[in-house]
């Protein structure tokens, strides 16, 4: 008997788990509590978000890159540069919020403070005649942009209003990118929605999914990061201090070269004018050209190798620091995504026993009902079958009480007859 029950038990707690499993609710956010009749969800949010990113930074690196492929202007070089630089790696950070609500409005208002930027710049643009190429790609990426506001209602503009807002209130001052952070100006009006366990881990997997495509994404990007970082600095080497009086050195040197040059030349012309008549003289003054000549070389070949070497090290402090630069922020990436995950882990661990609390509960309460039911199905049918028998019973009484009046009836003529 004892047996019997755990199994049933069991079986119940069983079929529970795989209802819950079955009916896991899907993710949901700042997009369902903020605009709750959003023909979307967050997660296809998420999708076209995470599809935007790349288009968006592969559209400033085609414009950047027919800039710097056309131009000689070292301050529009310079410029291109830094908007390739400092614009995808702002366009990735605002991805990586989170929320994805967040993330493509972050997005959005990024591309919006770009745009504003680059079309307040005035007499002096910062790309010359390029100017209105880049105009064109911010617009595009602003076009994309309000496609997806489209897709999350026609008829509802809270979003685009909340952008333009935002992005005429805090432009964006320089290539730089330097932004006003949004996030505290704006909390109180953001109400995080509660999310049930089943709801955590419904959305656990899929965040840390996003965060790795992110991640893998931005990843691709990084070696071009620091050589994009390698030409901004290689761009500014001649603007060093010891750069530059290593290079002025070089051309004291180089003019003294070729004085010395002119010399020798000279001093061999004249030698050979007055060797028939003094070849003892000129012999000696050759001689002696000679060695201050040698001298001299040794001199500069010297000065040249302690400017190569000093120009080489340079060089060579630079790369260190990018490659410091690179390891670090990817050091950072990792333990983000380590941390999200150890924390969404732990989430987990910590309602578990809860989830088995509830199910077996709710079995056991499953169990009781059932049970319950079996016994009024059990009384319903001793009722039905035992008035089953009295209709049979009745039945045949009544029959037989038939078969015998009928019988009185065949004897009473046989009776008068006799």
């Amino acid at each position: 008997m004892l047996a019997s029950f755990r199994y049933a038990v069991a079986l119940g707690v069983s079929c529970l788990c795989v209802s819950a499993c079955t009916t896991v609710p899907q993710q949901e956010g700042l997009l369902e509590a903020e605009i709750p009749h959003s023909k979307i969800s967050s997660r296809n949010l998420r999708a076209m978000v995470s599809e935007y990113v790349p288009s968006y930074a592969h559209k400033i690196e085609a414009t950047s890159d027919t800039i710097l492929a056309n131009c000689q202007d070292p301050v529009i070089r310079k410029n291109a540069l830094l908007w390739k630089i400092n614009g995808i790696s702002s366009g990735f950070g605002a991805a990586s919020r989170p929320d994805p609500l967040a993330s493509y409005c972050d997005l959005w208002v990024l591309t919006r403070q770009m745009l504003y930027l680059f079309e307040s710049a005035g007499e002096q643009p910062p790309f010359g005649p390029w100017q209105e190429d880049v105009i064109v790609a911010c617009r595009a990426l602003d076009a994309r942009l309000v496609e997806i506001n489209r897709k999350l209602d026609p008829n509802l503009n809270y979003v685009e209003s909340f952008v333009e807002k935002t992005a005429q209130r805090h432009p964006m001052e320089d290539l730089y990118f330097d932004r006003t952070p949004i996030a505290t100006e704006n909390i109180e009006k953001i109400h995080q929605p509660k999310h049930e366990l089943l709801h955590v881990l419904a959305s656990m997997q899929d965040d840390v999914k996003d965060m790795q495509r992110l991640s893998a994404l931005y990843a691709e990007y990084l070696p071009k990061q620091a050589r994009w970082q390698a030409e901004l600095l290689a761009m500014g080497v001649d603007q060093s201090p010891v750069v530059r009086e290593a290079l002025a050195d070089f051309t004291v040197t180089s003019q003294a070269m070729e004085q010395l040059a002119l010399a020798a030349n000279e001093m061999q012309n004249t030698v050979d004018q007055q060797l028939a008549a003094i070849p003892t003289v000129v012999d000696q003054q050759r001689e002696a050209a000679t060695a201050d000549l040698e001298k001299m070389q040794t001199v500069a070949l010297a000065q040249i190798r302690v400017e190569r070497e000093a120009v080489m090290q340079a060089v060579h402090q630079e790369q260190l620091a990018i490659r410091g630069w690179v390891q670090s922020t990817a050091d950072a990436s990792a333990d983000r995504a380590d941390m999200i995950t150890q924390k969404r882990i732990t989430q987990s661990a910590g309602a578990a026993q809860l989830l088995l609390d509830r199910a077996a509960f709710y079995g056991g309460t499953f169990l009781g009902i059932a049970g319950f039911l079996v016994f009024l199905f059990f009384a319903w049918f001793r009722v039905l079958h035992r008035r089953q028998e009295d209709i049979t019973r009745i039945r045949i009484e009544a029959g037989q009480e038939l078969r015998l009046m009928q019988h009185e009836e065949s004897d009473r003529p046989t009776r008068r007859a006799a």
